[in-house]
Order: structure tokens, then sequence, then C-alpha cells
């Protein structure tokens, strides 16, 4: 099935989406600089600061700090850089790839304690497992494990199969490492410059969605590669381009967010995938219409099949000085909040018998 993000919606954001908000306690045992990853489940939220904290949190609904999962160091059940989770709802387990150490570790879904932890001996930032225990990994750079972008692994990490040989290296990167989720217990993946979303089978990648970017098209692999030459970073001269420098896929049982830049623009791109239905904003007018000051890409999906965004407190605040019109709901939030404060949690979902 092809999605068309052609011609900017006359829908105002608002009609298509509703928001709440939740407010992030702040003290010195949960301060969070940047959040790469947002797992809501259980009643419960679990964010990874992977850049600063370089820690795994839990935080209740009511956006209480509940508290953390593992702890810093090189010991047994310890991290260094945790880059990314995955859970396994079925076996109860959440696992936490630790980049530094190369390691997968295993805590427990009930009390968050240590299970047990497996040594990796192949490089990857992301996982997500199948019903059957295999491992899906993705890969951005081709290692002695694999040369394609995505391999699957035994519960042991032999390679099993190779899927999308890389066609595009470079040490330089953008947009979100985030391009292999699971949505209940399927598995999604897409690569940087294909605009193919596949499913992951225990042999097989099947196409479930290509996107289409109107007139606007990915770069060419020999446009990437030409830039790239001699080491150099190729991002300055994508983000130039005429290309589609990056998009990013957020998905949950009711709608795909695509957001994407091309032109010195951020797009917002939602599909509906009851109605079949795509909508497109740019991110002045999601922002605006929707009177949350900053719009910026989710990082995790809510319990009603929408979307989780950050929304730093600091930058609020300077933009009601400015004065900014935003919704009166976080406008209260902010009156409590002081620009040192946690990021407040933006959660958007479909609004209920909307149409086009």
């Amino acid at each position: 099935m092809t999605i068309d993000f052609s011609g900017e919606s006359t829908l105002p954001a608002s009609d298509l989406l509703s928001v709440s908000y939740v407010k992030l306690e702040t003290n010195d045992s949960c301060m969070l600089g940047v959040v790469s990853q947002c797992i809501e489940m259980g009643g419960r939220y679990f964010l990874l600061d992977n850049m600063m904290a370089k820690t795994l949190y839990v935080f209740g609904l009511d956006g209480h700090f509940l508290q953390q999962i593992g702890k810093k160091g090189n010991g047994s059940g310890e991290y260094v850089t945790p880059f990314a989770f995955a859970v396994n709802e079925r076996e109860k387990t959440l696992s936490v790839i630790d980049i530094e150490q190369q390691k997968l570790i295993f805590y427990s879904l009930d009390d968050f304690s240590f299970l047990s932890e497996k040594k990796l001996p192949f490089y990857s930032d992301k996982m997500e497992q199948l019903t059957n225990g295999d491992y899906v990994w993705y890969n951005k750079m081709a290692s002695d494990a694999s040369n394609s972008y995505v391999f699957i692994t035994d519960g042991n990490f032999k390679v099993k199969k190779n899927f999308l040989p890389i066609d595009f290296e470079s040490g330089y990167s953008i947009g979100t490492t985030r391009k292999l989720y699971k949505q209940g217990d399927e598995v999604t993946l897409y690569t940087p410059f294909s605009p193919v979303l596949y499913r992951v089978e225990s042999d097989s990648l099947l196409p479930a969605y290509q996107f289409r970017f109107g007139d606007d098209t990915l770069a060419p692999i020999d446009f990437l590669k030409e830039k790239a030459a001699n080491n150099s970073n190729y991002i300055p001269a994508l983000m130039e381009s005429h290309y589609v420098a990056f998009y990013e896929v957020y998905e949950s049982e009711r709608l795909l967010c695509v957001p994407y830049y091309v032109d010195k623009q951020m797009y917002f791109g939602f599909y509906d995938k009851m109605n079949h239905t795509s909508y497109l904003f740019t991110q002045d007018k999601i922002q605006t219409d929707l009177q949350v000051g900053a719009f910026s890409s989710p990082i995790g999906v809510s319990s009603e099949g929408g979307f989780i965004s950050l929304l730093r407190p600091g930058l609020l605040l300077q933009l009601m000085e400015q004065g900014k019109s935003l919704d009166d709901n976080l406008v209260k939030l902010l009156k409590e909040s002081t620009e040192e404060d946690n990021p407040i949690l933006l959660r958007y979902e479909r609004s209920v018998d909307r149409r086009k």
C-alpha cells in the first residue's frame, strides 16, 4: 500500500489530534537530559536518557518518579551507555543494550530486578524480539556479523537470516536511530534512504507500506556517496539539497506518524489506518494549531493509540514571556515549572469522530 503525503492539509491539526500533558517530577534522582525512547506500559512510563544521564527511569502515569532500572557501572547487571531498550511482555522482561560494554542486560518487568546478561558478539544499537524467541537486530554499518541493515539471530546470537544489504555507509547519521520497533507482537523496520516499511517474519520481510512525499524524493545513493567521499560529512549537503534529508516512522494501532525534512522545512505526516486517509502539516502549523509552542518527533507511543513527544519547560517559559499563545492546560503546568525542570510529556491521539 502506498501512502502519499502530498499537499498540506486544510484541516486544522487541532481537529485531527487531541492533546494532553503529563508533568514529570523533577528531583536529584531523576534529572533527564536527552530522552531518546519512551514506552508506556502497565500504567507506567519507561524513559531512557541515553546521552546525558545514561539511565533508564520509571514514572507513574501522573508523572510521579517511581524508580531507576539498573545502575551505572561495569559490574554484572550494570550499564555504561544504555542506548536502547526493548520489552518482552510474554516473558515479562525488559532488555537494555549497553553499546559501551557490548552486552544485553535483562531485567524483570515485575520488580525491575536484574535477571541476567549476555555478551554481544557483534555491534548493534537496536533490537526487538520475535514471538518465536529469535532476535531482530538493526545495523547502520556493516560488521563481521552481517553486511545487511537487518539480521535475525537465535537466542545465542547466532545469525540465521540477513535482509537488505547496506547500500550506503557513513560515520555520520541524521534523524532517529530507532528504525526498528515493535507494536504488539509485530516487529517493523525501515532503512534510511528507502521509503518502504517492512514487517519482519521469522524468515522473511513483508512490505507493508511505501511512502511518497509528494513530488519530493529521498536522496539517490550515488548522491550520498559523492557527498560522503573521503569520509566527508555528507549531512550539510543533504540538508541544503532539495531531497528529503530524512524521515522517521512511528506507529500506533490507529495511526502512523511520519516526520520528514525537505527544503529546510520540517513536516509531520499522519496516516489514519482505519479510514485510509493521510494528513500533512508543517511543524509551524501543527505547533500553532495545537498551541503547544514547540512540536517535535515522538519518543514513544501512548496506550490510547497515539504518540508521546517532549515539551521543554525552559523553552516554553521563554515563549510565554514573548507573548506566544499556548493551550490553557499547558500554561497551568508551566506556572508550576522552572526552566530546569524535567520535560513535560505531550500526548496526542486521534480526535474522536473527526473526518477530513
